[in-house]
């Protein structure tokens, strides 16, 4: 059997990147309790769910088609122009000003309506959603699918195409991942695959999870380390730069020390978490893998993510020389949910916090921050350190459900230091549990970003800071139905946390937090909970 155009080109893409990890993700992985011959949950690498995902969910949407077609573009845009009356340059201009200037920065200067459009389409999702719900839009008719259904309908019929995946065809997993040059996953994935002898049921469901780590285990992610002297009078510097992390648990240092000389120093960096969860139905009794037809099972995911940061700064200057110091450390972290299919990611929380030190004034430290992805987002919260304005900025900061802030406490004038923190958390308590149908991947991703900037110049001139933080990721799998033929896996939970050093939440209460919420939704508290990566049960 061959594999059609999306097949081969996701098989080619995961081919490129993929290498052999074994099937519970990680050496630290607790594992599970009580397994039996038909395990209900299996913590995967990160790679094995890639080509799950490559064999059995369509990538293609008839937004990317259309994208493909410049006709087609060129042909909306004249629609959405007639529909709102005016070119679309003023309009996108009035209404999505942050959206029209990215666009502007990144071609130099306005071009056609067509290429303003089509970058909307591919760049800013959100703002063309909106678009499309302006009463205008909606009220001519000319709403994107509506104008393509209309004028351009081989447009979907090619999507649908498009869309046909290998396991559609019925090609079995174990299939795939030899034709994609995947013949390494296959151990892994016969665990998940391979036919139950116990039971006549045509349909066997498992719930599959990853946690894709970034870094994958407790490293040195960052070192750097300078020492330089030179000159008379001695001239010094010397920096010392370390990042050791976990996915979004982390320690990170910055140690700057100048003498007689200057040096601006500026280091971002980033880590993440990811996690992603598949109710796996394959028809038993088929070698391979081949997926169950239908709706055989559908199940709730009860989940939680919690993300807390400590950050410190210190100045410092000596000698007779004029001298200055200046230091600011920041962490931010978003947290969102990517559905399957065609529907739009969605943030669930972002939140970050920063402080800064200056041994003089009149250093506007906000614009520092617009380098990172949550302060660019929504903005950042600025009070002076001992102010009431900073009292109540910090008390929101710690809050865990006050969202959307990233917020900055400042200190100038003087030698200073100053230490501020920051917790957020979401979870299916504050709403409802997530449903989730067979055979489609649900991801969930955090990712922080965080940065250090120090400078000095002058007789003597010192600077420190650090940025320490901590996560959860607990989700319990359960209310589990099933249609009869179908072996139903067990309600299970899965969790992963890590803490740094001196993060506002220690591995301890994490330990207990995990606990707790697999308690709450699963009632059992599982004996291996104090493993920072595992599964029950």
């Amino acid at each position: 059997m061959t594999l059609n155009i999306h097949a081969r080109i996701a098989s080619a893409a995961i081919a490129a990147t993929l290498c052999f990890t074994p099937i519970y993700a990680a050496q630290e992985d607790g594992g599970g309790e009580n397994p039996s011959e038909n395990p209900s949950v299996h913590v995967v690498s990160p790679e094995l769910m890639e080509a799950i995902g490559a064999w059995s969910e369509p990538s293609t949407n008839l937004k990317d088609m259309a994208l493909l077609e410049p006709e087609a573009i060129i042909a909306y845009a004249s629609r959405l122009e007639g529909a709102i009356g005016t070119t679309l340059d003023v309009h996108l201009s009035k209404s999505y000003p942050e959206a029209y200037a990215e666009y502007t920065d990144a071609v130099g200067e306005a071009s056609d309506s067509a290429d303003l459009l089509a970058y909307f389409m591919s760049h800013r999702e959100d703002d063309f959603l909106a678009l499309q719900s302006e009463r205008a839009v909606v009220g001519e008719g000319a709403t994107f699918e509506s104008f393509i259904e209309q004028e351009f309908p081989q447009l979907i019929e090619e999507t649908a195409a498009a869309n046909i995946t290998p396991a559609d065809e019925g090609m079995s997993f174990q299939d795939f991942l030899v034709v994609a040059g995947l013949d390494q996953l296959q151990a892994q994935a016969g665990a998940l695959t391979d036919p139950i002898d116990w039971t006549p049921d045509p349909c066997r469901c498992t719930t599959v999870v990853t946690f894709d780590r970034s870094p994958t285990n407790w490293v040195l992610q960052r070192n750097e380390q300078v020492y330089q002297t030179w000159g008379w009078p001695k001239k010094v510097k010397d920096l010392d730069f370390t990042v050791a992390a976990h996915g979004a648990g982390k320690d990170a240092s910055m140690t700057r020390h100048t003498k007689h000389n200057q040096w601006d120093i500026q280091r971002p960096f980033n880590n993440s978490t990811h996690m992603s969860v598949r109710l796996l139905c394959t028809e038993n009794g088929t070698p391979g893998g081949v997926l169950c037809g239908g709706t055989p099972c559908t199940a709730d995911l009860n989940l939680r993510v919690q993300y807390g940061s400590r950050v410190f700064e210190q100045v410092q200057t000596g000698g007779a020389w004029s001298k200055r110091a200046r230091s600011l450390a920041a962490d931010t972290a978003i947290f969102s949910h990517d559905p399957p299919g065609a529907a739009p990611r969605t943030d669930l929380f972002t939140k970050g916090v920063a402080v800064s030190g200056d041994t003089k004034t009149g250093w506007n430290s906000q614009a520092a921050l617009g380098i990172l992805s949550a302060a660019a987002q929504i903005g950042v919260a600025v009070a002076t350190d001992g102010t009431t304005a900073a009292s109540l900025l910090e008390g929101d900061l710690l809050a865990d459900t006050f969202n959307n802030v990233v917020g900055l406490i400042t200190r100038q004038g003087s030698e200073t230091s100053k230490t501020s923190q920051m917790k957020i958390a979401w979870d299916t308590s504050g709403s409802s549990p997530l449903s989730i149908l067979p055979n489609r991947t649900y991801r969930f991703e955090l990712d922080a970003e965080s940065m250090f900037l120090s400078f000095g110049y002058g007789g003597d001139s010192k600077t420190w800071g650090r940025v320490d933080s901590s996560h959860l990721f607990a989700g319990v799998l359960g209310n589990i139905q099933c249609q009869a033929g179908t072996v139903a896996p067990d309600p299970s939970s899965f969790w992963f946390y890590r803490a740094g050093a001196a993060a506002p939440n220690n591995m301890t209460t994490l330990t207990n937090q995990a606990g707790n919420w697999v308690q709450t939704h699963l009632g059992v508290r599982p004996g291996n909970i104090g493993s920072p990566l595992g599964h029950y049960p």
